[in-house]
């Protein structure tokens, strides 16, 4: 009985500091703000998820493509309609794209309320590389875009021994010179080369010796003086412009150079 009466005595101011701090403006400011964040919290999330569902992706723009369709855009993307604009990370798309050749540059905007705009920068194919009877498409700086079948005729041609990454940058600067010119339009065009200065040009099947470097120029003196050259009767074997200032004609026959 004593040691009941005796926790009793223990346990009473236990309880009164308990009903005292229960009824404390502290405690009750701070009960009252939980139930207020636990309020504004749900209601947050909620109004969130309705405004997710609300910008949920219905429809791709795409922009700045010209060989790859759009919707091999949005395939590389990866993404589906109906995933909310939220849940989007263009950064992550932006990198997806330029996994393909043929994409060199992206930007990515989410458009509410329903929209992504995709502007796409395209690879300019410049000639047609010829490698172990295979033909491929290749920009200006060398990068493979695509195997095809057979060469469009408004693009070189070009055989490039070996792997020489220099020789090739030098016979791709030929091949963007040849494309500034009409000229040489619709005609058969292919770039030869086994060493820098043994540059070659063939316009349906002439052989035009170009040698390294001055392309623009040099072309430009081949189309000024084409008449000339049109208008010589005999069968020429060759064109050599890798002199300054010079043009040489052979002809098959050894008749003497025409200049």
């Amino acid at each position: 009985m004593k040691r009941r009466k005796r926790a009793k005595k223990r346990g009473k101011p236990l309880k009164d500091l308990l009903v005292r701090t229960l009824k404390s403006r502290l405690f009750q400011r701070f009960m009252l703000s939980l139930v207020v964040l636990v309020v504004v919290s749900a209601t947050g999330l909620y109004l969130y998820g309705l405004l997710k569902r609300g910008l949920s992706l219905r429809h791709f723009v795409v922009m700045g493509n010209t060989h790859l369709a759009d919707n091999e855009v949005v395939s590389l993307m990866g993404l589906k309609r109906g995933v909310s604009l939220l849940d989007i990370d263009p950064v992550r798309l932006r990198r997806r794209l330029l996994k393909s050749p043929w994409i060199k540059a992206v930007l990515i905007r989410r458009q509410p309320p329903h929209s992504l705009i995709v502007l796409v920068k395209e690879a300019t194919p410049v000639a047609i590389l010829k490698r172990k009877n295979s033909l491929f498409l290749v920009d200006g700086e060398g990068v493979l875009l695509e195997r095809i079948e057979q060469s469009p005729s408004f693009l070189p041609v070009i055989s490039v021994k070996g792997k020489n990454r220099e020789l090739l940058s030098q016979v791709l600067l030929l091949a963007r010179a040849v494309r500034r010119f009409d000229y040489f339009n619709d005609q058969e065009i292919e770039i030869i080369a086994k060493r820098p200065e043994d540059i070659s040009l063939k316009v349906n099947g002439l052989l035009i010796k170009i040698g390294k470097g001055q392309y623009t120029e040099k072309l430009k003196q081949l189309v000024t003086l084409r008449d000339r050259i049109e208008k010589i009767k005999v069968p020429i074997d060759y064109i050599d412009l890798r002199f300054r200032k010079r043009l040489i004609v052979r002809p098959v026959k050894r008749l003497g150079n025409a200049r």
